[in-house]
């Protein structure tokens, strides 16, 4: 799917967005959003990295306060940056690095 991401533009694509190409798999993951900062910083969505470029963000959002936002994050930089496991002090925020370029993420509120 990141390879079909490939032809978007840099933004955050809600579901409704999505083309038919893709829209199988949206659903099929549960996706409500895709963000796209190839190269370049998205200052209006943060959570996973101060610098948040040369990402894509597949985004399940959080139906209560008491569920979790869920992310998978795909680093599509030519050399993978290795950002490891974190869990955030004081903040309902962790991630979790499944390889070289995956990591998983969830986000609560504070």
């Amino acid at each position: 799917m990141t390879s079909k991401i490939d032809e978007y533009e840099n933004g955050t694509y809600d579901r409704d967005e999505i083309d038919e190409f893709i829209i199988g798999d949206v659903r099929d993951l549960d996706i409500d959003l895709i963000i796209k900062n190839s190269g370049k910083k998205n200052p209006s969505y943060s959570g996973f990295v101060e610098e948040n470029d040369s990402l894509i963000i597949f985004v399940n959002r959080s139906g209560s306060i008491i569920e979790t936002e869920k992310r998978i994050i795909y680093d599509l930089n030519k050399k993978p940056r290795n950002f490891g496991n974190d869990n955030i002090i004081g903040a309902s925020y962790k991630i979790v690095q499944l390889d070289e370029r995956w990591y998983y993420s969830e986000i609560g509120f504070d």
